[in-house]
């Protein structure tokens, strides 16, 4: 073989090598972009927990059987905090409890009729503990300790409750904007049980935790300008 030849089929090779793992940190890069613009979040004057104006909810609907009642319990909102409270401090293993009251929005179907939508009465508690701190960015690993739901359109008789045997985990981030501003993420994957009968029987849900994510008042888009300015490059 003619050793040009040997030289310009090695030169491609690692041509089509280095496009490869270009492409691929391209890929990579975008998902994790996209992974980050996606996210739900909250930006609010105030770096306590739970946010004000913000609320706590999402699509899942919870399915129970109640000694042969079946109660769909779905589109959750948890809303209207009592209290704002502080985090732990940004030192290991730091951590406290949270408790306030707030409404829960829902939407609920008895052995499969009609949906109804209606508010209830909320009763919460969570365990923030400190994680790390990246630059501006505080991390949290959270878990929903109590989330008791009862009266307002609720059933006579109905009650909800988070889970007392199985752990509700999420976690929250508080980046400190500047100028008073914070950007907030955070999210609950939530275990519920149903009562009927005030009480006295429980049943877990059906079909496993439902995440719970925060919204609230909108984070400012981030400007972007282009890099290439006015230069233009034709691809042959």
């Amino acid at each position: 073989m003619h050793p040009m030849l040997t030289i310009y089929r090695s030169a491609r090779l690692a041509r089509r090598t280095s496009v490869a793992a270009t492409l691929g940190f391209c890929a990579v890069a975008l998902v994790a972009f996209c992974a980050r613009e996606a996210r739900a979040q909250a930006c609010v004057p105030e770096g306590c927990l739970p946010p004000p104006g913000s609320a706590y909810g999402g699509p899942f609907t919870h399915h129970f059987n109640f000694l042969g009642t079946t109660v769909d319990l779905g589109n959750l909102s948890l809303h209207s905090f009592t209290s704002c409270s502080a985090p732990p401090p940004s030192v290991p293993n730091a951590s406290t409890t949270i408790s306030f009251n707030a409404i829960m929005d829902f939407v609920a179907s008895v052995n499969g009729g009609p949906p109804s939508a209606g508010p209830a009465n909320a009763q919460a508690t969570i365990l923030v503990r400190f994680n790390q701190q990246l630059g501006p960015t505080r991390y949290f690993d959270t878990e929903m300790l109590q989330l008791d739901l009862s009266g307002g359109a609720l059933p006579s008789g109905a009650l909800v409750r988070e889970s007392p045997t199985l752990a509700s985990y999420g976690q929250t981030s508080i980046e400190d904007l500047g100028g008073g501003k914070f950007r907030i993420d955070s999210f609950f994957d939530v275990f519920f049980e149903l009562s009927l009968d005030g009480g006295v029987n429980w049943v877990p849900g059906l079909n496993g935790p439902g995440r719970m994510t925060l919204t609230g008042p909108g984070c400012p888009t981030p400007t972007r300008r282009s890099s290439w300015g006015r230069v233009k490059i034709t691809y042959r």
